[in-house]
């Protein structure tokens, strides 16, 4: 079994990717997809590590999981563990040298023909007078457009409103009492009422990045 760091691809919304690259930023959440069909109480758990190993012998890495108190049926963390890295995901668009337009923010991805020559992106300082129309959904971003990459350095999984104040300076925010501010802001990226919901969340921690 693979031992080695896996990449793994996450979409970001524009703010997020602000505050990433601003060094801002060094935690975000995604919903817990829990399945309908078990019912009862959920609760985090952490396979892997010590001696624990795959059925070919090889070390099996420490994992952060959730499993169903009643039926025992577990899963995983699908962004990875610690040392695994996630290449972002973000709105964007192409331009190409023959009638190209001012993008801000581009960057140019090489001599390849079948590569635009440009990249640009939606979260950067954006004129929509220049085109709505240009902008590509970041499900159709391609490996090689990404601009961010994150290494993971710790994952655990609790409800959304079990954030401590120091969470909420890690998300971006100023100041630890934003804890309103960031409720608004989840709801805005994941449907009204959703902070009420009280989901169950992967939490993903990475190092600072250095404004360049």
């Amino acid at each position: 079994m693979p031992t080695s760091p896996q990449s793994r691809p996450i979409t970001l919304h524009a703010h997020e990717v602000r505050a990433i690259l601003a060094g801002r930023q060094t935690q975000l959440r995604r919903v817990v997809k829990l399945p309908k069909k078990e019912t009862g109480e959920w609760h985090g758990v952490v396979l892997g590590g010590g001696s624990a190993v795959w059925s070919d012998g090889s070390p099996a890495p420490q994992m952060q999981c959730i499993a169903n108190k009643g039926s025992g049926y577990c899963i995983a963390c699908p962004f990875g563990g610690p040392g695994d890295l996630l290449w972002c995901r973000e709105t964007f668009g192409f331009g190409w040298a023959s009638g190209e337009r001012s993008y801000s923010a581009l960057i140019p991805t090489g001599s390849d023909p079948k590569k635009p020559d440009k990249v640009f992106y939606k979260a950067d300082s954006w004129d929509e007078s220049q085109g709505k129309h240009c902008w590509r959904p970041s499900s159709q971003m391609p490996r090689w457009a990404s601009r961010l990459t994150l290494a993971i350095d710790e994952v655990r999984v609790e409800r959304i409103m079990e954030m401590t104040p120091q969470d909420v300076v890690a998300s971006g925010f100023p100041f630890h009492s934003d804890r309103d501010a960031y409720s608004a802001m989840w709801d805005a990226d994941n449907g009204k009422g959703a902070w009420q919901k009280n989901d169950f969340v992967w939490v993903l921690n990475f190092p600072i990045r250095t404004p360049a």
